[in-house]
């Protein structure tokens, strides 16, 4: 399942100019699964009996990951992700997937490391109310101090800021509090439309 058709006419034209048998030719079948396990498993199922498909490339959804993870590793099917839900490392329940990026389970150490390489002693977290970015932060406050890393205050948005006067209104009111405590370097946990929604004000 491919998400991004860029990336993919990239990735398959360098795999055709290394083709040198006739007999084997690579295509690409796209489907969106919008972010729905149910619709990515009903994708892939087409992918595989119809089009006879042998390998995957994503899917950008953990959710959608782990439900493709073991229909996959039941059919001998490879499939390459950047989902970064911990459980995609099991080997044992998902032989057949693999990973290129990190898990979120060694995310938050890498924040504090890039903080602290910066120089940086005390930081703010903005994040939405989801629970991936709730898991995100809570991580990054637990390993805070590894770090020697001073997390001052959170400051929690509902996810899918609106942008309408009353959100901003509540935004700005709860960035004036980090600002009164001196943070001036903030971790962002959020989505990119929640991010620039706060990032305006």
């Amino acid at each position: 399942m491919v998400i991004i058709p860029l990336a993919a006419e990239s990735a398959f034209s360098h795999i055709n100019e290394f083709i040198t048998d006739s007999e084997f030719s690579p295509t690409q079948y796209m489907n969106d699964d919008a972010g729905s396990p149910i619709v990515g498993l009903e994708n892939v199922q087409k992918m595989v009996h119809e089009q006879n498909s042998v390998g995957l490339i994503g899917a950008l959804n953990s959710k959608v990951t782990l439900a493709l993870g073991y229909y996959l590793t039941y059919r001998g099917i490879p499939i390459v992700t950047i989902s970064t839900n911990p459980q995609i490392s099991d080997v044992t329940d998902y032989p057949t997937v693999m990973r290129v990026t990190p898990s979120d389970a060694d995310w938050s150490g890498y924040i504090g490391a890039a903080v602290t390489q910066l120089n940086w002693k005390r930081v703010g977290i903005i994040h939405t109310d989801d629970a991936y970015a709730s898991y995100q932060a809570r991580s990054v406050v637990n390993s805070a101090s590894t770090y020697d890393l001073e997390v001052v205050r959170s400051v929690v948005f509902s996810y899918g800021l609106t942008g309408d006067s009353d959100t901003r209104s509540i935004i700005k009111e709860q960035l004036q509090t980090l600002k009164d405590q001196y943070i001036f370097v903030f971790v962002f946990l959020c989505v990119s439309d929640d991010a620039k929604i706060v990032l305006e004000e």
